[in-house]
């Protein structure tokens, strides 16, 4: 592999990251948008990555940093956890039977 696609891999890398985040934000802001009050949406950052919370109940997870089981199976850039609305988590992080599969990709 040349350096050139090495570079391009990580530009691409970088975009698709931007367009997560930036796709998430519109969402927030388009559905907490009112007149009247502020947005019931708080967005928290840690080394990890970022989480969603409204009125202080989590939404979902964004993995941002590299994360694997047991060294193997190494990804980033996807929601785990998913909450429904009555506080249940919805997705896995590298289940039993599919260890490569994580949150949503």
């Amino acid at each position: 592999m040349g350096s050139d696609s090495t570079q391009n891999r990580l530009i691409y890398l970088k975009m698709k990251r931007l367009l997560c985040i930036s796709g998430f934000l519109i969402i927030v802001l388009i559905s907490g948008h009112s007149q009247e009050k502020k947005s019931t949406f708080t967005f928290i950052r840690n080394d990890q990555g970022i989480e969603l919370s409204q009125n202080g109940n989590p939404v979902f997870f964004y993995q941002e940093k590299p994360k694997s089981l047991d060294g193997k199976y190494i990804c980033n850039n996807y929601l785990y956890p998913l909450y429904s609305l009555n506080g249940d988590t919805l997705t896995e992080e590298f289940p039993v039977d599919h260890p490569y599969h994580r949150g949503i990709f």
